[in-house]
């Protein structure tokens, strides 16, 4: 019983600490737009990473949050313990071929 109620206090401390320390959405941005001017040197001397960062939207999952494309719907970072980890590609070519098939301009 001692066993299971030192675990059961090691879960809710874990828990804690990850809602706590969880990334806000200023957080995933600041990522996002650093990782799309690496991979978009041009285009993000010119400011676009500010315009890239509107097309997204952010989720709380209490534990982690998640931000995902507004454009396709897939998941473009992770965020736990107060780390944002971008998981998809943010090279604007691509997002420009699926602009031109869904014919917006």
């Amino acid at each position: 019983m001692k066993k299971i109620k030192s675990y059961l206090i090691f879960i809710i401390l874990v828990a804690a600490l990850l809602l706590l320390s969880k990334p806000d959405f200023n957080k995933h941005k600041e990522e996002i737009i650093k990782k799309y001017k690496e991979e978009n040197p041009i285009a993000g001397k010119l400011g676009t990473g500010d315009y890239f960062v509107k097309m997204i939207s952010y989720h709380d999952n209490y534990v982690f949050s998640t931000t995902k494309s507004i454009v396709n719907s897939k998941t473009l970072s992770f965020g736990i313990a107060g780390f944002v980890i971008i998981v998809e590609d943010l090279d604007i070519n691509k997002y420009k071929d699926l602009l031109d098939k869904q014919h917006i301009k």
